[in-house]
């Protein structure tokens, strides 16, 4: 839908998922993107819910801090005309899963590596998935402290990515049944 659309975005302090990291991530999950309900959390760029809505997802809710960047992602989604299924939601990462009550089938959440107040987020972010849904969590694989205590289980799946560790969880009352993953 997007392909070869590329996006503009200032520099500044952020550090977008490599499109190797993020075609990778696609691919595992490529099963369960068409018509997904998909949250990106601390979205920078965009890059990877613009990747979701190029392979077939239904909505992406953007989901960032920062009032610039956030600003650049409303002007992205209206040059790209996807307005009816694409929001840009300035906010806290923390203050936006308090206050949401809309499901997803995919939540993606790349927090900034060294934030250790938003390491413990995915716990409260597995709640806002459907039953069948998967949170993905991109961190530095350096640190290999996983964040299974806060979130109450192990992720079903992880991968590294250079110096990107991406690990794949699910809600915990449905632990007993983990979703398939592609290869």
């Amino acid at each position: 839908m997007l392909g070869g659309t590329y996006l503009t975005v200032s520099a500044g302090d952020f550090r977008p998922t490599s499109q190797q990291c993020r075609e990778a991530v696609a691919n595992i999950i490529r099963d369960r993107i068409p018509n997904a309900v998909v949250a990106d959390i601390c979205a920078g760029s965009g890059a990877f819910g613009f990747e979701m809505i190029s392979r077939g997802a239904k909505s992406v809710d953007f989901v960032e801090k920062d009032r610039r960047r956030c600003n650049e992602l409303r002007v992205a989604i209206d040059a790209l005309d996807l307005r009816d299924c694409c929001a840009a939601i300035c906010d806290d990462a923390e203050r936006f899963v308090r206050r949401r009550e809309r499901r997803y089938d995919i939540c993606y959440f790349d927090p900034p590596y060294d934030d250790a107040r938003l390491q413990t987020l995915p716990a409260a972010l597995t709640e806002l998935l459907f039953p069948s849904g998967i949170l993905i969590y991109e961190r530095r694989a350096a640190k290999h402290r996983s964040p299974d205590a806060e979130i109450g289980t192990a992720p079903y799946d992880r991968r590294d990515y250079g110096n990107t560790r991406i690990e794949f969880y699910r809600r915990s009352d449905t632990a007993d049944a983990a979703p398939a993953l592609s290869a």
